[in-house]
């Protein structure tokens, strides 16, 4: 049964706690690839470099999903220098990468010390950490990106909740709910929705969602409201 049956179990960063392996099945995983593809953010005419690791859920979603929309893809190690980065994005004419924050400050960093121009990608999509505004517009400045999505994902989702539309700059927000995911903010102690611009708890629900953590019942049972929506 693909709705249940794990293809592979990704660990967490550990942000909360200690790492946990989350059960992705078949279903999420496809799931995943085919809200990728509605962002239109990649097809079989783009350059995608990755310098994430396969261990994780950003190198594991997005490369996967990039070979199965027939883009190319080149792999490269995650601490790329200046010269080597700006010599792959020109060699392999690179349309599409998704770096953290601080990867992003680190290139961004070296070129202005060094005077370097950075060749220009077409998309540009930020995940593992809040993207300031000050580096957002860093980011438009030097790389001009005709797309920068400010991405929010999970390890428990297999990537992407929501994110930005394709052909805007993100500024301040992570955009819309990508296809097949649903999202509400609630109370922290009711659970009742609340209205636009009230702090709450993200829940998330979509075929995307992990079956649980490996070999951790309980914690599963807290990670999901008794609907079934997944608490972030």
């Amino acid at each position: 049964d693909s709705r249940r049956e794990v293809a592979v179990v990704l660990y967490t960063s550990g942000s909360t706690g200690l790492r946990k392996g989350t059960e992705i099945s078949h279903k999420a995983m496809i799931s995943a690839f085919r809200s990728f593809e509605a962002t239109g953010y990649c097809n079989e005419e783009d350059v995608y470099l990755s310098t994430r690791s396969f261990s994780y859920v950003s190198g594991m979603r997005l490369i996967t999903a990039a070979m199965c929309l027939g883009a190319t893809v080149i792999i490269r190690e995650r601490n790329l220098s200046l010269e080597e980065f700006v010599d792959v994005v020109r060699t392999y004419a690179v349309t599409l990468m998704s770096w953290t924050p601080l990867m992003m400050q680190g290139i961004i960093r070296q070129a202005t010390a060094s005077g370097t121009s950075i060749p220009s990608v077409k998309t540009i999509i930020i995940t593992g950490d809040i993207l300031s505004k000050t580096l957002a517009k860093e980011i438009n400045i030097h790389f001009h990106p005709r797309t920068l999505a400010n991405s929010y994902a999970l390890t428990e989702s297999f990537g992407m909740i929501s994110t930005t539309p394709v052909g805007e700059v993100a500024l301040g927000n992570t955009g819309f709910p990508v296809a097949g995911c649903k999202v509400k903010v609630v109370h922290l102690d009711s659970g009742e929705p609340l209205k636009a611009y009230e702090r709450g708890e993200i829940l998330a629900q979509g075929n995307n969602m992990m079956n649980g953590y490996y070999g951790k019942p309980e914690a599963t049972n807290t990670a999901f409201t008794t609907d079934g929506w997944l608490r972030t």
